[in-house]
């Protein structure tokens, strides 16, 4: 008859140092996939995000446009599949007060200062410019900041038409 006393040890030792062995190989590739499943929820709505991970703990980072946002990312991140803690280490861009934008063409150049929401609104004034001015090289020298007020876009690229 086995005395199964005399194999439960070894049998312990061996399991321990195979689940150690594979969470320390397979650790980047479980890592790699979170990574990518919380950037693919992300990247649609809020591009400004970005995470890091520690095994399954997720941190976000990157500076968002506003507290909603940042509110809004923190749930699609902690709603991700197999990620077990969230934290939140994004920053909030500053709120610039009065929120301005100025435009000046001089010597066939539109120089763009001042301030402006997001990226998608830096795109649209840089665009707007460049057709008011076909020809002209559009200089983007705008900082981005909260702040902006109702309908910011529209009155933007209407005034560097009127320009």
């Amino acid at each position: 008859m086995c005395n199964w006393k005399k194999w439960i040890w070894p049998g312990i030792f061996a399991v321990v140092i195979l689940t150690a062995l594979s969470t320390w190989f397979r650790a980047d590739t479980v890592e790699n996939d979170l990574t990518a499943k919380a950037l693919e929820d992300l990247k649609t709505e809020h591009s400004w995000a970005g995470v890091s991970l520690d095994g399954r703990d997720l941190t976000l980072t990157g500076t968002a446009p506003s507290e909603e946002a940042a509110a809004a990312a923190l749930k699609i991140a902690d709603d991700a599949y197999d990620v077990r803690v969230v934290s939140d280490a994004s920053e909030l861009l500053a709120i610039a007060n009065p929120f301005a934008l100025n435009a000046e063409k001089a010597d066939g150049k539109i120089t763009l200062t001042g301030n402006v929401p997001n990226d998608d609104v830096r795109a649209e004034i840089v665009a707007s410019a460049g057709a008011a001015a076909p020809g002209a090289t559009v200089d983007d020298q705008m900082v981005m900041a909260r702040g902006a007020g109702e309908g910011f876009p529209d009155l933007a690229k209407f005034s560097i038409g009127e320009l």
